[in-house]
């Protein structure tokens, strides 16, 4: 398995410039004056929503995102709703590819200022190797209640991965 992860990993490792004409190509990267939900602002803003019906794109950025945990023997991929529910099944399918294995692609619901992991998906994740997935990250608090949910629900945290890290925002 580690060979064909390192194949994988060789053929769609994506720099940094590489993504970028991605989400520029689908008219996900805006440039301007944004205000993040967590009241940090930024000159730039990738709009999530702009690149989701595209499923190409959505699944190279995705296949990047599982090559980098190929070699982690994932079980489970995780991501808080709305946003990354597509972001969890698209690395979890190729996770699956990938390893010849089925990896679930599960979400954390939004409940009170919080996540909770339901609808059976905490079944899923007991006692399972566990990645979390991200759309965007400005400071981490979503990641954060998801890694939260997934611990309480007895899950084995193999790493965290965000499609795009928002980190030139400032107060």
């Amino acid at each position: 398995m580690e060979k064909l992860a390192a194949r994988w990993y060789n053929e769609i490792a994506m720099n940094e410039a590489e993504v970028l004409k991605v989400l520029q190509d689908v008219g996900a990267f805006r440039a301007g004056h944004f205000v993040f939900t967590s009241g940090l602002h930024a000159d730039t803003y990738i709009n999530k929503d702009a690149i989701y019906p595209h499923t190409r794109a959505v699944s190279q950025l995705c296949a990047e995102m599982a090559a980098r945990f190929a070699n982690d023997d994932v079980d489970v991929v995780i991501g808080p709703a709305y946003g990354a529910i597509i972001l969890s099944t698209w690395t979890a399918h190729h996770l699956t590819e990938m390893r010849g294995g089925d990896v679930y692609g599960i979400y954390a619901d939004k409940v009170d200022g919080g996540l909770e992991i339901r609808r059976g998906y905490d079944r899923l994740i007991a006692g399972k190797r566990t990645l979390v997935v991200e759309d965007l990250t400005t400071t981490g608090g979503s990641i954060k209640k998801v890694i939260e949910a997934a611990r309480e629900a007895g899950a084995e945290l193999v790493g965290a991965a965000e499609g795009v890290l928002c980190g030139d925002a400032t107060g």
